[in-house]
C-alpha cells in the first residue's frame, strides 16, 4: 500500500509538470524561448557526515560506535496556485551498520481549493503541542533512536502515512488526522543502544534485540487525531483528541515475550501566550488504556495523566533559557499493584522531571552553543544534552555533542541507558 501511494504521487507530480508545460507552451506567442527554470520548482538538500563513538564499553554491544553515517537528502518542492508536491528522500551510508539505505522521508500533496479548507494526503512529519522535547498530546511517531545517538534534531520527528484536513471555521480551526495503519515509535529494541528489559530482569543488546507484535494492518489499525485551536487575545488555546495505541511498548505478550502495543486513547488540552516577561505554556492529557480499563493485567501499562508546564524567555545578548516541570501520574495505582506477581518490583505512582534548555549564540550569531537537559525528580536520573554547532559559510556547518546518561540504578528510566553515552561531530553542507 505504501508503493501504491508513492507510486500515485509520483504520477502526480509527472502530470501536473505536464499541464505547466502545456500551459507554458501556450505562451510562447508572447515569450520567445520555454526556460525549465520558469517552471514553479524549487529543490534543496544536504550532505551531512557524522560519526559518534561509545565513551564506554558496553559489555551488551559489539560495536564501538553507535552512529556513523553518510547521509544525502534531496527535497523537491512543486506548487501552483491551489496545491503543492514535496518529495524529501535520504540516501545513505551506513558504516556502523555495513548498509545502504533508502529513506523516503515524505511525499505528500498538499491542497487548498478554498479560503476556509485545505488538506494534505501521503507520508508527512506531523507535529502539534507546547512541549519541548517532551510530548503530551502529541501522539505521532518520534525517532527516539536518533535522537539518543546524535542524528540532527529533525529526525526526533518521524514520518506517518496520513491524511489532514483542516477547517478554518469562524469560531477556531479544526484539524483532523486520519492514518490508515499505526505507526510505531522507532525506539530502542537492543540492535544499537542496549538498555533494562524489566519483563526479562536484563540487559537487552544486539545479541538479543527484543520483538515487537505490532498492529500495522492497513484499515483494520488506524488512527484518529483532532485538535480545535483558537487565539484569544494572544492566548493560544487548543482541545486534543486521539484514538488508537500506545506509541512506544506498553505492554508485553506473556506467551512468547514480545512487547505489545495496547490501545490507547488520549483527551487533552494546552495553553500558551506571554506571561512573566517570557513565553508560558501549559498543556494537560488523561492517557486512557482501552486494554485495562481498571489497570488490574500487570502486563499493560496503567492509565495516566500527564502534565507540563513550561516557561522560556529570551535574555540580553542572544542568550535564552527554557525550563519546564513535567509529571506522570498513574490511575488505578492500587490495582495494579494488588494483582502483580509475588516477588516483583512496584513501580512508582507519579514519575516527574524537570528540564532546561540554554542557547548561547556568539560570532555574530555564526556560533551556537546550547545545552539541554532531563533530570528525574522520581527516579534520581538524568539525560544530557550538551551541543556546540558554527556556521562556516550559508552552506557549510559543523556540529559536535553528546548524550550522557547517568542515574544511581540501572533499572530507571534515563539510567539504563549509561553504557550508551557517546560523543559525536558531524560536518554539513547545505545546498
Amino acid at each position: 500500500m505504501k508503493v501504491h501511494l508513492s507510486t500515485y504521487l509520483s504520477l502526480l507530480f509527472t502530470a501536473m509538470i505536464c499541464i505547466q508545460l502545456h500551459a507554458q507552451k501556450k505562451q510562447d506567442t508572447i515569450k520567445s524561448k520555454f526556460k525549465f527554470s520558469d517552471l514553479p520548482i524549487e529543490w534543496q538538500g544536504f550532505i551531512d557526515s557524522r560519526h559518534g563513538p561509545r565513551i564506554k564499553n558496553d559489555p551488551y554491544q559489539n560495536k564501538d560506535f553507535s552512529l556513523s553515517e553518510t547521509r544525502l537528502q534531496l527535497q523537491l518542492d512543486y506548487w501552483t496556485d491551489i496545491s503543492e508536491i514535496k518529495i524529501k528522500t535520504d540516501f545513505i551510508y551506513d558504516s556502523q551498520q555495513g548498509k545502504f539505505l533508502v529513506n523516503l522521508r515524505e511525499v505528500n500533496l498538499f491542497l487548498t481549493p478554498s479560503s476556509w479548507f485545505d488538506f494534505k494526503i501521503g507520508r508527512q512529519i506531523l507535529t502539534w503541542g507546547k512541549g519541548d522535547m517532551l510530548f503530551v498530546n502529541d501522539l505521532f511517531p518520534k525517532d527516539w533512536q536518533s535522537f539518543f545517538i546524535g542524528r540532527e534534531l529533525e529526525y526526533l520527528k518521524s514520518y506517518s502515512d496520513a491524511v489532514k484536513l483542516t477547517f478554518y471555521l469562524p469560531w477556531f480551526e479544526l484539524n483532523t488526522i486520519y492514518v490508515p495503519a499505526f505507526n510505531s515509535d522507532i525506539f530502542p529494541n537492543g540492535e544499537r543502544l542496549s538498555f533494562f528489559n524489566p519483563f526479562q530482569g536484563s540487559f537487552t543488546g544486539d545479541k538479543t534485540p527484543i520483538q515487537a507484535d505490532k498492529p500495522n494492518t492497513w484499515f483494520k489499525n488506524s488512527e484518529y487525531h483532532w485538535r480545535a485551536r483558537k487565539n484569544v487575545k494572544g492566548y493560544d488555546l487548543a482541545l486534543y483528541g486521539y484514538y488508537g495505541y500506545w506509541k512506544s511498548p506498553a505492554g508485553v505478550n506473556v506467551q512468547n515475550g514480545n512487547v505489545t502495543f495496547p490501545r490507547l486513547s488520549v483527551h487533552g488540552l494546552s495553553f500558551e501566550g506571554n506571561l512573566f516577561k517570557g513565553i508560558t505554556s501549559f498543556e494537560a492529557g488523561y492517557y486512557k488504556s482501552i486494554n485495562d480499563p481498571n489497570g488490574k493485567d500487570f502486563t499493560i501499562r496503567n492509565s495516566q495523566w500527564v502534565f507540563l508546564l513550561g516557561y522560556t524567555r529570551d535574555l540580553k545578548n542572544d542568550f535564552s533559557i527554557g525550563a519546564q516541570y513535567y509529571t506522570e501520574v498513574m490511575t488505578n495505582y492500587n490495582n495494579m499493584v494488588n494483582n502483580l506477581p509475588s516477588g516483583a518490583a512496584k513501580p512508582k505512582r507519579i514519575h516527574d522531571m524537570f528540564t532546561l534548555r540554554l542557547t548561547k549564540l556568539l560570532v555574530n550569531q555564526k556560533l551556537n552553543l546550547s545545552f539541554f537537559g532531563y533530570y528525574s525528580l522520581s527516579d534520581s536520573d538524568a539525560y544530557l544534552r550538551p551541543n556546540i554547532a558554527y556556521k562556516l559559510s550559508d552552506g557549510w556547518k559543523i556540529e559536535t555533542g553528546g548524550n550522557l546518561f547517568m542515574g544511581k540504578q540501572d533499572t530507571t528510566f534515563w539510567s539504563q541507558f549509561q553504557n550508551n553515552n557517546n560523543i559525536y561531530a558531524g560536518l554539513k553542507r547545505s545546498f
